[in-house]
């Protein structure tokens, strides 16, 4: 599933980095037509409580271990 790709994406590039990647750095990864494909895979991470983010700074999402 994309949704479980971008996750693991997003906990390597943090693990690697120390600080987690922009939408723009998830596009390019997964060669999406647009930020805003990036944004409702990300919107739907959140909701299922897979992922947090500090709403306003950038670089915040951070992903919940346990899994659902």
């Amino acid at each position: 599933m994309r949704q479980e790709a971008i996750y693991d994406f997003i906990k390597e590039f943090r693990q690697k980095h120390g600080y987690s990647p922009t939408l723009e750095e998830i596009r390019v990864a997964f060669q999406m037509s647009s930020v805003s494909n990036v944004d409702y895979h990300i919107r739907k991470l959140i909701d299922a409580g897979r992922l947090t983010h500090l709403p306003g700074s950038a670089r915040t999402l951070v992903p919940n271990e346990t899994r659902s």
